[in-house]
């Protein structure tokens, strides 16, 4: 039988004992690898272990850098948007350090530099798929008379944004899109849809949050509109409490927008995009395919 359960539940992390100092540490903050050491018969020193013996051995700066969200491959798609957000953001930036520098009597540079809290933001096209999506018998019902496909081609991109925190290249925002090209039949011919988005507040400073999620989505609309794609969807629809789209177990102390609010912080950013001409008409998937039929 089935119970019915909350999710609501908080799992311990588990732990790992350093074989040198003897000290216990998280097993993902301290990189210990559980797969590789099923038998727990490996020895096991943790980074400040490790660190103090590298000191011992040598100067650790002549230790190569580890890799970070740079080093991850480029894509033209990663190229466009990183270049597009990091021209709007050094603008708006420059903008917000004149207003404070102005009403607060002080030196641009002291005011830019309050604003700059944060480390410089890479964006990566993290995977690329060839998917097909197979039509539902319930669909298929209603346009019968439409000679309606069996499947839909499409490929599935995913997009993820980091920055560097205290040194640490961290996971901020994803965003998941599929594409249907020109050879996919109608509806979906040169049609995109955005239908993943999910972020986590880390991001310094917090005031450029939204500016900053707003511009990778106006990017992308402006890329996938020169590469000829004639409409978009977004999936505006805010998760459960408990669930998570993509990043799992998010801070206890970030909201999550209800749907009017969603809805809405999705609207805003499709005016900024008819202000600069990358949208023409917004509408939604029920006013265009379903209230006439």
């Amino acid at each position: 039988a089935l119970t019915k359960r909350k999710n609501d539940e908080t799992h311990e992390e588990s732990w790992v004992q350093c074989d040198d100092c003897e000290r216990w540490i998280h097993q993902v903050c301290g990189l210990y690898n559980t797969r590789q050491d099923k038998e727990n018969k490996s020895a096991y020193s943790c980074p400040l272990c490790v660190l103090d013996r590298r000191k011992k051995q040598g100067d650790p700066k002549i230790l190569p850098p580890p890799p970070c969200a740079e080093d991850l491959p480029r894509t033209k798609l990663s190229e466009w948007l990183e270049k597009d957000v990091h021209e709007k953001v050094d603008k708006r930036m420059k903008e917000l350090a004149s207003e404070k520098a102005e009403t607060e009597n002080i030196s641009y540079d002291e005011a830019y530099k309050s604003l700059s809290s944060g480390g410089p933001v890479t964006i990566r096209q993290v995977t690329s798929t060839d998917r097909k999506h197979e039509v539902r018998e319930a669909i298929k019902a209603r346009y019968i008379k439409k000679d309606y496909p069996d499947e839909f081609p499409y490929r599935c991109k995913c997009i993820v944004v980091f920055q560097n925190i205290d040194g640490v290249d961290v996971v901020l925002f994803a965003l998941y899109v599929y594409e249907h090209g020109e050879d996919n039949p109608f509806p979906n011919k040169k049609t995109v849809y955005v239908s993943y988005l999910d972020s986590v507040h880390f991001l310094k400073p917090r005031k450029m949050r939204t500016f900053i999620y707003h511009e990778i989505l106006i990017s992308y609309l402006d890329y996938a509109r020169a590469k000829g794609f004639e409409q978009a969807f977004i999936w505006a629809c805010p998760p459960l409490k408990g669930d998570d789209y993509i990043f799992y177990a998010k801070p206890e102390d970030q909201k999550i927008p209800k749907e009017v609010r969603l809805r809405q912080w999705y609207l805003d950013m499709l005016d900024e995009c008819q202000r600069r001409n990358v949208v023409g008409k917004v509408t939604n998937m029920y006013d265009q395919y379903l209230a006439d039929n």
